[in-house]
């Protein structure tokens, strides 16, 4: 019926616009099968080759047949359809027409980014993988890349972080890894990011509460990527060694698209979010743990005053914990009452005071670029600024910076550099304590008393500095934990890769790569005196710092030789990381309000751990192919890790693989299959393990008898240790229908 009116319409337009022209009918038809094609469009293209918005068109009707009247001077009309490839066709002398359109290709002949950055066809590939849309990302983005990812990969689990700056997980297939986090690495522009999960210290319970510190990947901005590969298991990311044992996300960032001219952008992203879905809450019973009854006497003094407290008072509640800080108490009635802040109200109901505590949050995100230059000699400069907060106010006050330069330099002919570097800076305030933490402000809302007003629970602190109104089980006050137990921390980053080619050889060049990561991380947290749970208070401070670098020499040959394509690849990498962490705590403060760390009212406690991991590898792969629908490939990695013991740190894992593309080697021509693929693949992964689990430490404690105590590790440490090792067998298809309108890909 759409179609059915479309076709009136540019029908109409035909008429009235141009009744002095020449008659054109005409049928449309695929050029596979000859079936006729519905709703394609017919445009008459004017003299000088162009069409416009005065230009005459209409589309095909159930029966691929058209009629369009055409103004005096058109020689030729213009055909198109979505998937199809777009005709032009002369109509001089002609007062009918048939046209057939051919599919397009594009998906077939696609070239994505594969380990190494190597560039293949992906019909030649025998596992499995998967491209994302760079520019939807950026449309949609969540803040953090990984949750962006959500819903946009097959086979991958996306964990969305517990707050708005927090840490996300993904996992490719499940879980397959007892020891490490089982995440895939994420190579950006050809160098491994760390992405150490910022929630390990978070446990179910909370306890005194740890905060998420979010993923290192979340200062990837989205406005400069160009494309992203999901390189799914073992077979896919072989070459990428025992890091890559869970996968691989690669990231290729935007370099300049225009030549000759400066060429400058900006994107705006403005996101809002709001609860929508709250618990359902009874509103009959109250605060209090008596089931039905008030405590009073229902006698007040003559003049009013409040000598002598003969109503129920709540504020008598401010001392204790447990099931009077919950809704176990009398039915809400109405009754007259001293409220928790010992102000005369009502024993009533607040339905929305939950809701009432939260807000809408927010957050902006500004890209400006500017890029330019040769095609020999170009660059590419961007600048981000983002600021973000939480749907509790107060919390997660984010703000971010982050500088990207890309340049491409063709040194001379057989010579090209391709330069990275990124820094990004961070300040986030009062990050949330996660879970069941005492200092958890969203926690205590769960068992929120029905009869407690938002207004009056932000009477938080009495006049001498001392916590009120706790609620909930644990009896605390979540106004309190947001102003009163406060947080900050601030990040420095750089990453930047080199990229080094020279062309040897036709077919043969020799690509030398040097990468770093590196951030620099600090924080504070401070626990104010006078709190229910914790009366004389506290602070930390914490350094957090990491350095990595990759270098890397490969030799890279490409070749046809008539029927045969050769691919191949050897090279050798060095890999170091580098890191430490210290804190410095004190468990009881001398005075409120001082955010430093000499207002210690006791010795203050420090710690200071250091770690250094090396990897050495070398590696190699061939692929093989015949007559373009016959792919063999076989890589083979060796490792040397040296958190392994010296007889054990060497470990070696091939991977084999076959492609066959039946619909090109049978030549089969079909309106329904358009392209069909079989593939297989074996691989194994090797992985190894955190600095320092082979031999057990002693470390250096309290002080005992004026002489230092060290205690012991109650993990047992392996002196024997072996190298993870996982096996895996994929077996998939791949299949386009109805001219690559419909396409399955299974594994």
């Amino acid at each position: 019926m759409k179609n059915y009116f479309l076709f009136l319409f540019f029908l109409v337009i035909s008429v009235l616009g141009y009744a002095q022209g020449k008659r054109i009918t005409g049928k449309v038809t695929d050029a596979a099968d000859g079936m006729p094609i519905i709703g394609a469009t017919v445009v008459a293209v004017d003299p000088d080759g162009k069409t416009n918005a005065k230009s005459v068109g209409t589309i095909t009707d159930i029966n691929g047949m058209f009629t369009l009247n055409v103004p005096n001077g058109c020689q030729e009309l213009k055909f198109s359809y979505v998937g199809m490839e777009t005709k032009t066709a002369k109509i001089t002398g002609l007062t009918h027409i048939n046209v057939s359109l051919a599919s397009t290709a594009k998906a077939l002949d696609e070239v994505v980014v594969t380990a190494l950055g190597v560039t293949r066809e992906a019909k030649s590939l025998n596992y499995s993988r998967q491209s994302v849309n760079a520019e939807a990302l950026a449309e949609n983005s969540s803040g953090n890349l990984i949750s962006s990812l959500s819903g946009k990969v097959a086979g991958v689990t996306i964990t969305p972080p517990g707050t708005s700056n927090g840490s996300a997980r993904i996992v490719i297939r499940g879980t397959s890894s007892l020891t490490e986090n089982s995440q895939p690495v994420f190579v950006i522009d050809g160098m491994i990011i760390e992405n150490e999960p910022g929630d390990t210290s978070v446990t179910v319970d909370g306890g005194t509460g740890s905060t998420d510190l979010g993923n290192p990947v979340a200062d990837i901005n989205p406005d400069d990527i160009e494309s992203i590969e999901i390189l799914k298991g073992p077979n896919a990311a072989a070459l990428y060694g025992s890091r890559a044992a869970q996968g691989v996300v690669l990231v290729t960032t935007k370099r300049s698209s225009t030549f000759e001219k400066t060429k400058v952008s900006y994107s705006g992203n403005f996101q809002f979010e709001k609860v929508n879905q709250f618990l359902d809450y009874q509103n009959g019973w109250g605060t209090g743990e008596n089931s039905y009854l008030l405590d009073h006497k229902l006698t007040l003094q003559p003049n009013g005053n409040r000598l002598q407290t003969d109503l129920p008072d709540f504020s008598g509640y401010n001392s204790s914990a447990g099931a009077k800080l919950r809704s176990w108490g009398a039915p809400l009635w109405d009754q007259v009452i001293y409220g928790h802040d010992g102000v005369l109200t009502t024993h009533s109901s607040h339905p929305d005071n939950v809701k009432d505590f939260y807000e809408t949050a927010h957050r902006y995100t500004h890209t400006l670029a500017v890029e330019g230059g040769s095609k020999k000699n170009n660059y590419r400069v961007s600048y981000t600024r983002s600021k973000g907060n939480s749907v509790v106010h107060g919390i997660n006050e984010s703000f971010k910076d982050i500088f990207n330069l890309r340049l491409m330099n063709t040194i001379t002919k057989w010579m090209t550099l391709d330069s990275k570097m990124t820094y990004s800076h961070e300040k986030v305030d009062n990050r949330q304590y996660m879970n069941g933490s005492d200092k958890n402000p969203i926690y205590a809302f769960v068992t929120l008393p029905r009869s407690l007003s938002i207004d009056v629970l932000k009477h938080y602190k009495d006049e001498n500095g001392n916590e009120m109104i706790p609620i909930g089980e644990r009896g605390y006050n979540p106004y309190w934990n947001i102003y009163e137990n406060t947080n900050s921390d601030t990040r420095d980053r750089v990453s930047g890769s080199m990229n080094l080619e020279v062309k040897l050889l036709p077919g043969l060049k020799a690509v030398g790569k040097a990468g770093l990561d590196a951030y620099w991380w600090k924080g504070m947290e401070f626990f104010n005196l006078g709190a229910r749970s914790d009366v004389d208070g506290g602070m930390k401070n914490w350094i957090n710092n990491s350095t990595s670098t990759n270098f890397e020499a490969l030799l890279m040959y490409n070749k046809t030789f008539h029927k045969i394509s050769v691919n191949a690849i050897a090279g050798i990498s060095r890999y170091e990381r580098n890191s430490e962490k210290r804190t410095e705590s004190v468990n009881s403060i001398l005075v409120p309000d001082f955010k430093n760390i000499s207002n210690s009212n006791e010795y203050p406690s420090a710690t200071q751990l250091q770690s250094k991991k090396i990897i050495r590898s070398a590696y190699g792969s061939v692929s093989l192919g015949y007559n373009s629908y016959v792919y063999l490939d076989v890589t083979a990695r060796n490792d040397w890790s040296s958190t392994l013991p010296l007889d054990n740190c060497s470990y070696f894992y091939p991977s084999f693989g076959a492609t066959f593309i039946f619909t090109d080697a049978f030549k089969i021509k079909s309106p329904i299959l358009s392209f069909g693929k079989i593939r297989a693949s074996f691989a194994y992964a090797g992985s190894d393990t955190d600095p320092y689990r082979i031999n057990q430490t002693y470390k250096l404690g309290s002080i005992y008898n004026g002489s230092p105590l060290q205690t012991i590790s109650t993990t047992l440490n392996n002196d024997q240790l072996l190298p993870e090792r996982n096996r895996s067998l994929e077996l998939g298809a791949d299949l386009r229908f109805f001219h690559n309108r419909l396409g399955v890909d299974v594994t």
